[in-house]
């Protein structure tokens, strides 16, 4: 779906376009089918946030790497196909003495002879049964069993998979320009590293720690317009690091952690510097340099076993990430294998093997409805805030057109300077005319704090929560505030406001700066439809609010140049630094701000220094941008953002929210796609608790088939909902949707047939009947 939209929206400028397959093909006919359709609306499909864990998280690394850098995400089909059976990655185990064996043998042939059958699923092929004896009388017996699955075969596997991605991708990336992209891949740190308690100093004469152990990395890609650069994901040790701690299932995979995995690699030819890749493993993983420990050394096992659904972290995504064209955003999720209802508990207390078997279930299938609540939650504050903001549009109109701020739109296009003045007829106006304006400048000012907080403490590699990083807000606060002129509250204004409240504002107000693209943005897209004819004049100016803001953005990350006057503050993330530091600012705080004032003041001033001089720039060029694009909507919507600013920001800032963009969310499972089949039980890999897959080739391409067939009917259901307009009936969805997702699924079984080696013709060939009758 992704390669199609990218295909179909490619402009002439880019140099290359990929060959599509039959099924993307398919989707670039339902995206064309859409595009023609004056009830539906034109759309681009894009990803830019992937969260797994487990086999789940090792498939979301493998799609981050095609989505951000072109991998070919087809060799992952080979790998769980081809690669992921017992006789590929079962460990070398010694052989159980001779009177076990024979013992076996004998049982063996008793079964034989009797003609007792074993349940279907435990029919193994007869050479894996003296591999099971020989791994389970080491596991009983044997004071340092080794699990039964080879770690470094797996951590080959994945990497010559990786390698193989590279080599025959086309390279060409899935972002759009200017887009990021975030993955999240949870870990368990089976011994985890100490994280400080927030509780109040004042009853605490120490900081406080316990031990954490869910973990989750998270990698960052942005591509890279107007350069050459290619968006690039991670180094490929980092994915295999990634990809193998997350999907090391306890007991079956041996605990690793990063220096095994680099020693494999090395070991086995693959490039890759052990020096700077473990620098990279401890900065993607700060909890642990902060801590004094290292993260390359942490031995990480599933990261299901303490996050089996790590959904926190995409809503968090959703709720940030930077939206500089129209969106409709999804969440999707998938779920294989739902747990089915369950009958009434039994009426007596259950056996010991009942509850282990329960807890094991709970472990399989941990609840989503609490995930589900927080999107609901987040959609619920987005409409309220929307309300807010629409109800209150009426009177900044009325206290735009009160004030000098007003434009006259009879003088077009408006000039520069024009647009500077309205600007600050409008500010001035919302100050005096607005009793709550102290109030919102007071959040406005803790923002543009928080702003130069993020900055040190990113500069210093240390993660959000950590005592370090708390530490250093306590000491920036206060060091602020008492560089604050006093003054009273009740004057509080950006007129009135001391020098310094000023020099802040206009260096690190970069939230505010933010908001008002957006603003615009939503403007451009509202009057889209109306002005058909001026459509590439609007489009010409999304692009430079486009720029902007991906600039602004780009502030908040690139800061070397002052990173060493950082450190003689603060001192780094070292556990001997933060004691200090935390005893000697509690112990005497104006001291501690006497001693470091002239150096904290040195970093403040560098840094307003560059903020200023490039946010003006970027106010400049916005007003450019507003004077040459000449449409009264989006002068007027410039002028009216302070007023509307006053109800919303302080709205958003509580809620945690920096896009009013609401999510809908989409399951893909085999009880939601009932095209082809209405059984919801049909995946065979899920016997044996999901470990089935591992012992037979055509389960995995039996599954691989539905999971294929099941996620193009819900992909085309998505797409079609989204695109359609109140103008398209419902009976148009379903024949557009019908039509689709036949079209769809027989290019599925078309390439399946085609995959060499098959063993599930006789199933392609079944369902390809099915489809015929239609």
């Amino acid at each position: 779906m992704l390669q199609a939209s990218r295909h179909l929206r490619m402009r002439p400028a880019d140099s290359r376009s990929p060959e599509l397959s039959e099924t993307a093909s398919v989707y670039g006919d339902l995206l064309r089918a859409l595009d023609n359709d004056p009830k539906t609306e034109t759309l681009r499909v894009v990803v830019d946030t992937v969260a797994g864990t487990s086999a789940g998280g090792l498939n979301a690394v493998a799609l981050s790497k095609a989505i951000v850098e072109g991998g070919d995400f087809s060799v992952l089909n080979k790998v769980w196909i081809e690669l992921a059976d017992i006789h590929q990655l079962k460990a070398e185990v010694a052989g159980a003495p001779w009177p076990v064996r024979a013992f076996t043998w004998l049982g063996y042939q008793y079964l034989s002879v009797t003609g007792v059958k074993l349940p279907k699923v435990l029919n193994f092929r007869r050479a894996i049964w003296p591999w099971l004896r020989d791994v389970i009388y080491q596991l009983l017996r044997r004071k340092r069993p080794i699990p039964p699955f080879d770690s470094r075969d797996f951590t080959l596997m994945i990497a010559a998979a990786y390698a193989s991605m590279e080599a025959t991708g086309d390279r060409v990336a899935l972002l759009p320009s200017r887009s990021q992209f975030n993955l999240f891949v949870t870990q368990t740190d089976l011994f985890g590293w100490p994280q400080h308690l927030k509780l109040d100093e004042d009853l605490h004469s120490e900081p406080q720690v316990e031990r954490a152990h869910a973990q989750v990395m998270t990698l960052h890609s942005a591509a890279c317009p107007g350069t050459a650069t290619r968006p690039v994901l991670s180094d490929a040790p980092i994915l295999v690091f990634a990809s193998r701690t997350t999907a090391g299932f306890p007991l079956v995979f041996q605990p690793i952690n990063f220096k095994q995995i680099a020693a494999y690699l090395k070991e086995c030819g693959f490039e890759s510097s052990a020096d700077a890749q473990a620098h990279d493993v401890n900065t993607l993983l700060p909890d642990y340099q902060a801590a004094g420990l290292n993260a390359d050394s942490a031995w990480m096992v599933d990261g299901g076993v303490l996050d089996n659904k790590p959904f926190a972290n995409v809503i968090k995504a959703i709720a940030t990430n930077p939206a500089d064209r129209q969106v409709y955003r999804r969440l999707l999720y998938v779920e294989p294998d739902p747990e089915a209802m369950l009958a009434k508990p039994p009426v007596g207390a259950p056996g010991m093997w009942h509850g282990v078997r329960q807890v094991w279930q709970l472990l399989r299938h941990e609840p989503i409805a609490a995930d589900l609540r927080m999107v609901e939650q987040y959609n619920t504050k987005v409409a309220k805030i929307l309300a807010a903001r629409d109800a209150n549009y009426p009177l900044a109109m009325a206290a735009a057109r009160q004030s000098n701020a007003w434009p006259d739109f009879k003088k077009t296009p408006p000039t520069i300077d024009q647009l500077m003045s309205w600007r600050a007829a409008s500010n001035m106006a919302a100050n005096l005319q607005a009793p709550g304006y102290a109030g919102y400048l007071t959040l406005k000012l803790q923002a543009a704090a928080n702003i130069f907080v993020h900055i040190i403490c990113r500069s210093l590699q240390l993660p959000e929560n950590c005592q370090h990083a708390q530490l250093v807000r306590n000491i920036v606060e206060a060091w602020i505030e008492r560089r604050q002129s006093a003054r009273q509250t009740s004057s509080l204004s950006e007129t009135t406001a001391s020098a310094d409240d000023i020099k802040m504002l206009r260096a690190f107000d970069i939230p505010f700066r933010l908001r008002r693209l957006f603003a615009l943005v939503d403007t451009a897209n509202k009057i889209y439809d109306t002005e058909v004819k001026h459509r590439s004049r609007i489009d010409a100016f999304k692009r430079q609010l486009a720029v902007l803001i991906s600039e602004l953005e780009s502030l908040k990350l690139n800061n070397r140049e002052i990173t060493d006057d950082i450190h003689k503050v603060f001192g780094g993330a070292h556990p001997e630094s933060v004691s200090y530091i935390y005893a000697a600012f509690r112990k005497d705080k104006a001291g501690f701000l006497n001693r470091h004032d002239h150096i904290i003041g040195c970093v403040y001033n560098d840094l307003s220094s560059i903020f200023t001089s490039k946010s003006e720039n970027i106010n400049h060029r916005l007003m450019g941008a507003i004077s040459a694009v000449n449409m009264a909507d989006v002068t007027t919507a410039f002028v009216t953002f302070p007023f509307l600013d006053l109800v919303t920001f302080p709205l958003m800032e509580l809620a945690g929210i920096n896009n009013l963009i609401p999510v809908k969310t989409m399951r893909i499972s085999p009880c939601d796609a009932t095209s082809l089949s209405t059984d919801a039980s049909r995946l065979k890999c899920r016997q044996l608790d999901g470990f089935y897959g591992f012992f037979s080739r055509s389960a995995r391409e039996h599954d691989l088939l539905w999971g294929r067939l099941d996620g193009a009917e819900r992909l085309i259901t998505l797409i079609i909902n989204a695109a359609a307009t109140p103008a398209m009936v419902s009976t148009e969805l379903e024949a557009l949707q019908k039509d689709f997702t036949r079209r769809a699924h027989v290019a599925i079984l078309q390439e399946e047939k085609a995959r060499p080696g098959t063993l599930i013709g006789d199933d392609i060939s079944a369902l390809e009947k099915i489809l015929q009758r239609r």
